[in-house]
């Protein structure tokens, strides 16, 4: 298992699971074409994946953005494993 962040020509990888958690879009080119949009204001992905799979077990979408009344943060946006890939440390692995 391996955890890398995704650029926006790996967006795909990430969709299986966003779909997961982001029922709300038709289809995964939908979800790819509105996160890579995010991506302008800041929007990043972390991805989790099983050996030898091209689709992420876990995803978080998150970005670090700075205010005046909190100074730096991290918000998350989304986090999310497949159901099919629980219990085997992906989400941790993601948000470390």
């Amino acid at each position: 298992a391996g955890v890398r962040e995704l650029g926006p020509g790996d967006t795909a990888a990430a969709a299986l699971a966003l779909r997961e958690l982001r029922t709300h879009f038709p289809d995964a080119g939908a979800l790819v074409a509105a996160a890579d949009a995010q991506r302008a204001e800041g929007y990043r992905l972390v991805a989790s994946f099983e050996d030898g799979e091209q689709d992420a077990a876990a995803v978080g979408g998150f970005r670090v953005q700075t205010m005046l009344a909190h100074g730096r943060f991290l918000y998350v946006d989304d986090f999310v494993c497949r159901a099919s890939h629980r219990r085997r440390g992906h989400g941790r692995a993601v948000m470390d």
